[in-house]
């Protein structure tokens, strides 16, 4: 682009080391660059005794860290402020920019498509996993930079991007924290509040089954659709739009366990206890698909109880402490079938259900709207920044 100039990457970086002499009885902060640049973090704070590696070398915030054997990956990133003086091994490269490249906009550089390429075409190795960065011929490829005062407005223009996107985020927090507090006083305060509750058992108000439908292929069953572990984790509702897994079942399996409009799936066991009775709702009949290994079927009556207002107790953080104090298990957290039965569930008037369900729907739609807002401005920003990296967009001066 007009008013830019070309430079081998070497010209515009330098290799710095700070080496440091280790000491047993001092602690040290050790850092390192996360892949897909996501940044240097704070691995630990180490006595100098049990750091084995050496040398270490002393970072100072600004300097541009390269992980030699991660680069592949997108290890690399700018030490913050509160990182400064901690300490790295020599896998990483240590390296300043000089007067014609500012520090922002080189770590803008590293997210950009031609500044990967050159990572990877300047790794040697057979594997991509134990790929190492020849950093002599990293530093030979050319780099196209605008002027200073132009790098300077674009990473002014990104900083206040950055900061309305963690605002953004910020209240998405906000409003998803408001929505569990209203939600647990929901099911702790019920009776209190003055709407007639009575406490029950699970199964007097849905059916409870424990699915035994693993993942195998077996030619002399019925082909069916499986809704597995890793479903439920990711989705709040089980829907058509997820591809699921191919699976079989016998025909009892398929009977019992192919899900309907308002079942709430329930993971009885795993090997956290912190993913222990997470639940999903399914909205929508999905006779071809049926529930797999690891889950509970949870079935609301509902003459009893309205399915979203289970669901929703079963959100709750009073529940989600008891199913985890009723797991057990050494090496894999599980509950049972009757311990899931027994739970005692909050059956208020349909009135106060009803009103439960409409508030808690509103609070979630408005976390969803803000989900949505923050993938489009992400896709925005991602747009923008490759057309002012590659000159096609140009910020004028103020």
């Amino acid at each position: 682009p007009p008013g830019w100039s070309t430079y081998r990457l070497g010209d515009v970086l330098r290799t710095v080391e700070r080496e440091v002499q280790v000491l047993p009885d001092l602690d040290y902060r050790l850092v390192i660059a996360k892949r897909n640049r996501f940044g240097v973090v704070m691995r630990g704070v180490y006595k100098g005794r049990s750091i084995k590696t050496r040398p270490q070398y002393l970072v100072r915030s600004g300097d541009f860290l390269l992980s030699r054997r991660q680069i592949v990956h997108g290890g690399c990133g700018l030490v913050p402020t509160e990182l400064d003086g901690a300490i790295v091994s020599s896998e990483y490269t240590t390296m300043l920019p000089t007067a014609n490249l500012l520090p922002g906009f080189l770590a803008l550089l590293s997210h950009s498509e031609y500044v990967q390429q050159t990572f990877f075409h300047s790794s040697v190795g057979v594997d991509v996993e134990k790929m190492v960065l020849d950093l002599d011929r990293w530093l030979s490829f050319p780099v196209h930079l605008p002027p200073i005062e132009e790098q300077r407005r674009v990473v002014d223009l990104v900083a206040v991007l950055n900061g309305a996107r963690l605002k953004g985020a910020a209240l998405l927090g906000v409003k998803r924290r408001f929505s569990q507090v209203l939600l647990d006083r929901m099911f702790t305060e019920a009776s209190a509040a003055g709407h007639e509750s009575a406490l029950v058992r699970l199964d007097s108000v849905a059916s409870v089954q424990f699915s035994n439908v693993d993942k195998q292929l077996h030619s002399d069953e019925r082909e069916v659709q499986l809704c597995n572990y890793m479903h439920v984790l990711r989705n709040k509702r089980i829907d058509s739009s997820i591809e699921f897994d191919r699976g079989s079942a016998t025909e009892t399996e398929s009977t019992r366990f192919s899900l309907r409009r308002g079942d709430i799936l329930l993971t009885k066991d795993s090997e956290t206890a912190s993913d222990i009775a997470l639940v999903s709702r399914v909205s929508e009949d999905l006779p071809d698909t049926v529930l797999g290994y690891h889950l509970a079927l949870i079935r609301p009556l509902r003459e009893r109880i309205d399915p979203e207002f289970l669901y929703r107790q079963l959100q709750s953080s009073g529940l989600r402490r008891h199913f985890v104090r009723m797991a057990v298990g050494a090496v894999r957290s599980a509950l049972s079938l009757e311990a899931v039965r027994g739970t005692g569930i909050w059956i208020p008037a349909p009135s106060f259900q009803a009103e439960a369900i409409g508030v808690l729907a509103a609070l979630e739609a408005e976390c969803a709207g803000r989900v949505t807002i923050g993938a489009v401005e992400a896709r925005f920003q991602r747009s923008l920044l490759k057309r002012l990296l590659s000159g096609e967009l140009r910020l004028p001066s103020a």
